[in-house]
């Protein structure tokens, strides 16, 4: 099948793709608009930064004279000069100034950090700044990078750090004169009037010379290997790609492959060959490594002998009888095969477990009903080969195939991309006619996704705030206690970081007004382009803080809230204790307090957004993470749970909250014949109509629901029959439904693709259309997991909402 790739420059401007930010239930009123913006820079009465020095240079570099703002700086949105939320994202809009009170509000502050995410869509890329051979401006102090939050006094000699106050003399290189408080120069001055830019950074930056993209392909072929029909279809992918120019680096671009059984087998690349030589190691020698210059080549000078080895691939190994498979001995080949570059690595494997690496297996445990220990990694092992590879700057992306339901101990096997920042794929029972295109999407993606290289990130926070939990997939740096080191990175990955108030904040740092009135937040990527640039992307954010208890719930993304919480169930699970109970528990209670202060501040007379929380929080604790529809138990399932767990890690908000509360289309003639989505629906069986069809989307599956009496233009344009009757199959391929013979949808069903399309642009993952029939009992129960507002799983809304509301709320809901 040639698969048609999703094109994210199309795709963001398509008619569907304008604005794919979550959107609320159809019930209630949220607190704020999602893209609120502010009036003036005014909080809690007093004017943002406040006077300092004669002329001082306010945000954007807009001047005001006595506290009273120029006319172009009131018209000046504060948001214009903050990162895009695709970058940086913030619980609240509103921050409480003190302990007492950020206790008191009960919304949680935290962000949501895409440290790679370019937020100009608009075609232009992120600027870029340069100071030549000279330093980067940034605080002697506080290292912070130079930002439009700045204030430039003296003339223009000096400038104020809005993170700790300091006060920096400004070089020569840097300098310009100030008129009415603004620098001359600022029209040019670009790192003054953006959020998020790329400073070039010199050479005091690198430890070496910055690396090559590097690819590393390790393909598992023994006999359930290539059983599975996996291998032809990403030897394919990998040749599209070339052909197409679109893997990154250019002639940068260096590749090398391994393939393994019960051996390890590579590949001699060198150019000068006339056809690859493949290089067996039959000794159990993990460190044997022959022809090391030549098993990792440039792509541009062997394409010829890259691409013969792709075209032999798929063929080489159909006659394999090897059941068995060296995990231990790959991963450690890995290592000595990318030491010295770095690298990104597509792990592949499919193979039962073997008795040659027993740190998957787990002890049976006859007559235990459940096994929640199974939820975390039941060995360190891999997590110890991620920490070396991450020392190498090497991140693995592992895609685990099988086409059996047996269990393959997920959560050990993930440890090895979770602590490595790559991405981690699992598809159970694969078929590759059914699946082959998931897993085709999830791996083009990965292998031609922009990406930074030999990366690491940390994020500062104004005095009088800290970082106390930092949640995602990733390592931190040895002797350090906040650089995450985020090997390869690109812009699918977020981490959240939990902030607070700290005591005494004020009496710990140089006090200015800016530290008064505002929290200001800085992320830094120190990165390799894949040009071979040296980089540090910076985005930043600021928002007022607030003495009015109200004020962080009324001002509150509930949109981020939300998937906060959830990440912290989640945390809360993997690190504390693997009990489900607890966790819910967990979850309940962060609920619980945001609630019942909410009801407080406004005297037992909350505003209905409220009601937005007590659907969210059905909609997180009915997800399978915290109350799984089987018994957990060493099978299929856990490892099910505990692949969902590890993409939620590394989700934006945005996908958690589909996930949290997925989208409910009707998607009949007139709904589609719109420049927008269709109307969003309720979560409730009874918005289904009979004579309907509906689309379902919650990141992970799109799935396609027909009524029992629905037209038969809708049978005929989707599966080419006049009545259900006519339908044999109900497990339909989605090219079956949108491709045909002739490869191409047309009319009404060309529209609803163009509509899942436009929900599938911004995941990380490739989510497979499914079919669902009313008349089918497993779609039905399939269908009840989703209708979140249907009394399910034991939670009621009512039930729900009083119990989060009440001050003495059980310990978990009845379930």
């Amino acid at each position: 099948m040639d698969y048609k790739y999703l094109d994210p420059s199309r795709d963001r401007t398509n008619n569907y793709a304008q604005d794919q930010n979550f959107q609320q239930p159809a019930t209630h009123s949220p607190a704020y608009t999602q893209n609120e913006g502010y009036d003036s820079y005014q909080a809690d009465g007093s004017s943002y930064p406040g006077q300092y020095e004669s002329q001082p240079q306010n945000l954007g570099q807009q001047a005001y004279q006595e506290g009273e703002y120029e006319q172009d700086a009131a018209e000046t949105s504060l948001s214009d000069y903050n990162s895009h939320e695709s970058c940086v994202r913030i619980t609240t809009k509103r921050i409480p100034n003190t302990p007492g009170l950020q206790k008191e509000s009960g919304v949680p502050i935290a962000v949501s950090i895409n440290y790679y995410g370019d937020p100009y869509f608009d075609g232009e890329p992120i600027p870029t700044i340069s100071f030549g051979s000279n330093p980067i401006v940034r605080c002697k102090d506080c290292r912070a990078y130079v930002n439009p939050f700045i204030r430039f006094t003296d003339g223009g000699t000096r400038w104020i750090c809005n993170f700790c106050g300091a006060f920096n003399n400004v070089d020569n290189y840097f300098y310009s004169p100030l008129t009415n408080g603004v620098r001359n120069d600022i029209e040019d001055r670009k790192e003054l009037q953006y959020g998020s830019v790329d400073f070039l950074a010199s050479a005091d930056y690198m430890n070496r010379p910055p690396m090559p993209p590097t690819f590393l392909f390790v393909f598992d072929v023994s006999k359930s290997a290539i059983d599975t029909g996996y291998l032809p279809i990403v030897t394919a992918s990998i040749l599209k790609a070339i052909e197409s120019d679109t893997i990154p680096g250019g002639d940068r671009t260096v590749v090398g492959f391994l393939t393994y059984d019960d051996k390890v087998h590579y590949y001699n690349l060198k150019s000068t060959l006339k056809q690859p030589q493949m290089i067996v190691n039959t000794d159990d020698d993990p460190d044997f490594l022959p022809l090391p210059e030549d098993l990792v080549v440039n792509l541009s000078d062997s394409k010829d002998l890259v691409v013969e080895l792709l075209n032999q691939l798929p063929v080489m190994f159909n006659d394999s009888v090897e059941y068995e498979t060296n995990l231990d001995h790959v991963v450690k080949s890995i290592g000595i095969l990318t030491k010295a570059t770095g690298a990104k690595v597509f792990l592949f494997e499919s193979s039962p477990m073997s008795t040659k690496f027993p740190h998957l297996q787990v002890t049976n445990k006859p007559g235990v009903k459940e096994r929640p220990e199974l939820l975390k990694s039941t060995s360190h092992l891999f997590k110890s080969y991620a920490v070396e590879l991450s020392h190498y700057y090497v991140s693995i992306d592992q895609f685990v195939i099988i086409n059996h339901n047996t269990f393959k101990n997920v959560a050990t096997l993930q440890d090895i991309s979770r602590y490595t920042h790559g991405r981690f794929y699992y598809y159970s029972q694969f078929n590759a006619y059914q699946h082959g295109i998931k897993l085709d999407q999830e791996f083009h993606t990965a292998l031609t996704a922009k990406s930074a290289w030999e990366a690491v990130g940390r994020i500062r926070v104004s005095g009088g705030y800290k970082q106390v939990s930092t949640l995602g997939n990733f390592l931190v740096k040895a002797r350090t206690a906040d650089l995450l080191s985020l090997p390869v990175c690109d812009e699918h990955r977020f981490i959240h970081y939990e902030l607070e108030r700290s005591e005494g904040g004020d009496a710990q740092r140089k006090t200015t007004q800016e530290n008064e009135t505002h929290i200001f937040v800085q992320t830094a990527l120190l990165y390799t382009s894949s040009e071979g640039e040296r980089r540090i992307r910076v985005h930043n954010l600021t928002m007022p803080v607030t003495r009015t208890p109200t004020d962080p719930y009324e001002y509150s993304d509930q949109n981020a809230i939300c998937p906060f919480i959830l990440k912290k169930g989640i945390d809360n699970l993997e690190n504390l204790n693997p009990n489900l109970l607890s966790s819910k528990s967990y979850v309940e209670m962060c609920y619980s307090n945001l609630m019942s202060t909410v009801q407080r501040l406004y005297h037992n007379n909350p505003p209905e957004s409220m009601d937005y929380l007590v659907l969210y929080c059905m909609g997180t604790l009915k997800n399978e993470i915290f109350s799984p529809a089987q018994n957990l138990q060493a099978n299929a399932y856990i490892d099910k749970v505990n692949y969902i767990r590890y993409q939620m890690r590394q989700m934006g908000s945005d996908e958690l909250m589909n996930i949290i509360w997925p989208q409910l289309f009707h998607v009949s003639e007139e709904t589609l014949s719109s420049e927008s989505l269709p109307p969003l629906l309720n979560l409730s069986r009874a918005c289904l109509e009979t004579t309907g069809v509906f689309v379902l989307f919650n990141t992970f599956n799109c799935y396609i629901w027909i009524g029992n009496e629905v037209d038969s233009f809708f049978l005929d344009q989707l599966f080419k029959v006049q009545t259900l009757d006519d339908i044999t199959n109900i497990e339909i391929s989605e090219e079956e439904i949108f491709f045909g013979p002739d490869q191409e949808a047309k009319g009404w069903v060309q529209e609803l693709y163009n509509i899942i399309q436009s929900l599938r642009i911004s995941t990380l993952i490739y989510p497979e259309i499914k079919v669902l029939f009313e008349f089918d009992q497993n779609s039905e129960i399939i269908l009840k997991e989703y209708m979140l507002e249907d009394a399910t799983k034991g939670y009621d809304f009512s039930v729900i909402k009083k119990n989060l509301t009440s001050k003495s709320m059980p310990l978990s809901m009845p379930y």
